[in-house]
């Protein structure tokens, strides 16, 4: 299923590939630590940061433009006039489903729900 989101990404962009890999070596090694560290406390702040940084990406992705124009336009209204860099950034088909997997794989690891190993995920599902 992993090659199927590969495939779906390339075809959509070959560049969104190197994201799709990113994101998916991330949450893979997030599995393997949890798997190996015993200590709940750790393992909840292994999950969270697994957690952060893929809402921070589908953050980055889906809401930075829209924050970006809103704090300058705050700014603007208070005469504070800063320059805000503006990029266009293109939206991935299926950043959300992607992500929400993704991090629906690192919790099931975390419970023991799920292997560590079996990282299937696909916008195709």
């Amino acid at each position: 299923m992993t090659f199927a989101s590969y495939c779906f990404y390339a075809a959509a962009g070959p560049t969104f590939c190197l994201l799709l890999a990113g994101v998916t070596l991330w949450n893979w090694l997030a599995a393997e630590v949890l798997h190996r560290t015993t200590p709940e406390r750790r393992r909840r702040r292994i999950v969270a940061a697994a957690i952060a940084v893929d809402l921070g990406l589908l953050a980055v992705f889906k809401y930075y433009s829209f924050f970006v124009s809103q704090w300058a336009s705050a700014f603007g209204a208070v005469g504070l006039g800063v320059p805000l860099p503006l990029m266009t950034i293109a939206l991935p088909v299926g950043i959300s489903f992607y992500t929400f997997q993704a991090i629906s794989y690192v919790v099931d690891v975390s419970v023991a729900t799920s292997s560590r190993r079996a990282l299937s995920i696909s916008p195709c599902t």
